[in-house]
């Protein structure tokens, strides 16, 4: 299994390079960054996944970013269903993170 500090080098370099190219499309107008940031958080669940699929936390990020880039790109209905979702989604995942806490303690406290 690969460092930690191995797998943020990969996941830092695919976000920068991925970063740059937006930046570039914006800058020569094919594609603007205000509608092609989630991308970012595509890239960044791809290089989560590339390490671990079982990662839930890579496929939460990435549905986020295609949550966010369809919002985006694909009109206000999305938008509108999406101001909703995507909060509760992040509060379903902070929650699922704390009971995976908690638990862990417990069974290191019990120990």
């Amino acid at each position: 299994m690969a460092s930690r500090e191995g797998k943020g080098k990969f996941v830092g370099g695919l976000v920068l390079i991925t970063l740059g190219v937006l930046i570039i499309l914006d800058t020569v107008g094919r594609y603007e960054f205000s509608r092609s940031w989630p991308l970012l958080l595509i890239v960044m669940s791809v290089a989560i996944l590339v390490h671990r699929v079982r990662d839930w936390s890579g496929w939460f990020i990435g549905a986020a970013g295609l949550v966010f880039f369809a919002v985006r790109n694909y009109g206000e209905q999305f938008q509108q269903a999406a101001s909703y979702i995507i909060p509760a989604l992040f509060i379903i995942g902070g929650i699922y993170l704390l009971v995976g806490y908690i638990k862990n303690r417990r069974r290191n406290f019990s120990k």
